[in-house]
């Protein structure tokens, strides 16, 4: 009987061992893999640091999600390689009904930065803005 309260232990402990392995591996929810889901963009590889992370989210799922990356170590050819075709220069021309960006971002002249609204909601988008000058990048998304 000793030996089966044993060796069941030892299961639920390497199960478990295994559950959290697993989640800090694949399910955990960090602001690289966050700004690869929602824009294909990866910073792996490059030198820098996240500023701050914001998300609020409602009951109904309406919220918002905003992580400001600190690119101070980058070179311009670190941010020639990020930048794709999909990405268009600053400034933005766009209007945009966000007031949690702070302005340091969208009065910004030098850098880049990547739009995509919802189809049927205007007020659904996402954007990520690369400052070349101050090397700072926001990564700001809502669903209204």
């Amino acid at each position: 009987m000793k030996k089966n309260v044993i060796w069941i232990t030892l299961i639920f402990i390497c199960v478990t061992l295994v559950g959290i392995i697993t989640y800090e591996l694949f399910f955990k929810r960090t602001p690289e893999k966050i700004l690869l889901s929602q824009f294909g963009v990866s910073l792996k590889g490059y030198d820098y640091s996240i500023i701050s992370i914001n998300e609020q989210w409602d009951y109904n799922g309406d919220g918002f999600c905003m992580i400001q990356f600190d690119l101070a170590r980058f070179r311009s050819q670190d941010f020639n390689n990020i930048v794709n075709s999909s990405f268009i220069k600053l400034p933005i021309e766009n209007e945009i009904e966000a007031s949690e960006i702070p302005e340091l971002y969208l009065k910004s002249q030098t850098g880049y930065y990547r739009l995509e609204t919802a189809k049927g909601d205007p007020r659904d988008f996402k954007i990520f803005i690369i400052n070349t000058d101050t090397k700072k990048a926001i990564l700001y998304y809502q669903i209204m």
